[in-house]
């Protein structure tokens, strides 16, 4: 008996295809926001810095908190100016009568200085930020009776008071103290004005 075997033949199928791809670019553009409020502790909404009763040859303090928030890559600049043109308070009745200010703050030639024994006037400083307090400028205080404080007089258009150039997603907190003292020459009667602040993203 003759047997034959047949080989098994094989097919092979081979397929090809093409592939093709493309892409996008995504943008868009998220604006600066920016946010300030100054209140008299971070936990009340009083605007109103009360100094009370002076008495001549001593200085009373008062202390303002500004918490600023802003999505700025580059930070913000928190300035600040009087809103009278000859000096901060005046007598309610009778506005020819002025409390002096201490020198007007110039941030081009930081003018700020130490407290003296007999210095009289109105002033402020920057006593703390968790932004950025320049000690060049308003000393090495950390509260508003610190004897380091370096004063200047509210100017009379707004001044750059803080500098901050870093992106912070959270709030930044900078503490301004006050600080009052009057001549005995100064007329009896209540004084009183207003201080603007401002802050605005650096570009």
């Amino acid at each position: 008996t003759n047997y034959t075997s047949t080989p098994a033949a094989s097919v092979t199928r081979i397929f090809t295809t093409t592939l093709e791809s493309d892409s996008t670019t995504p943008t868009t553009t998220i604006a600066s926001n920016l946010s300030l409020s100054c209140t008299q502790s971070e936990q009340t909404n009083d605007t109103t810095i009360e100094f009370g009763t002076l008495t001549p040859g001593t200085p009373l303090t008062q202390q303002l908190t500004c918490t600023t928030t802003t999505n700025s890559p580059n930070g913000y600049t928190l300035q600040t100016k009087r809103d009278d043109p000859d000096t901060t308070m005046d007598k309610t009745t009778d506005n020819t009568q002025n409390i002096t200010d201490r020198t007007n703050w110039d941030p081009q030639n930081p003018n700020a200085t130490l407290w003296q024994t007999n210095d009289t006037g109105l002033a402020f400083t920057v006593i703390s930020s968790t932004a950025n307090k320049d000690t060049q400028w308003w000393g090495t205080g950390t509260t508003k009776d610190d004897p380091n404080n370096k004063y200047a007089g509210f100017p009379q258009t707004a001044q750059t008071i803080v500098n901050y150039t870093q992106y912070n997603q959270n709030a930044t907190i900078t503490d301004i103290a006050y600080k009052l003292d009057i001549p005995t020459t100064q007329q009896a009667g209540i004084y009183d004005g207003t201080v603007t602040y401002q802050a605005t993203v650096n570009p």
